[in-house]
């Protein structure tokens, strides 16, 4: 089974956000609409809703084709 790191899911996630720029920019606005509401908190990190879908598909197609399954509907956690 492949195990990422989380310093590879992030290196894995700037390396697709640089081959796929079209990304950078709801990403970036929902990052800044969150974070000017709340602040910097774990409750803002859970409104992050496309944030945590992109970062939910890295992790399901780095996992595609090693036997690891997806589940559906799970939840993506980042350490701060």
């Amino acid at each position: 089974m492949f195990d990422c790191s989380s310093a590879q899911s992030v290196t894995i996630a700037l390396f697709l956000l640089a081959q796929n720029p079209e990304y950078i920019e709801p990403l970036r606005a929902e990052i800044r609409s969150v974070i000017e509401e709340e602040g910097w908190t774990k409750a803002s990190f859970g409104r992050m809703w496309k944030v945590d879908s992109f970062l939910k598909e890295i992790l399901r197609h780095w996992n595609l084709g090693t036997g690891a399954h997806a589940p559906a509907n799970p939840h993506t956690r980042i350490a701060y």
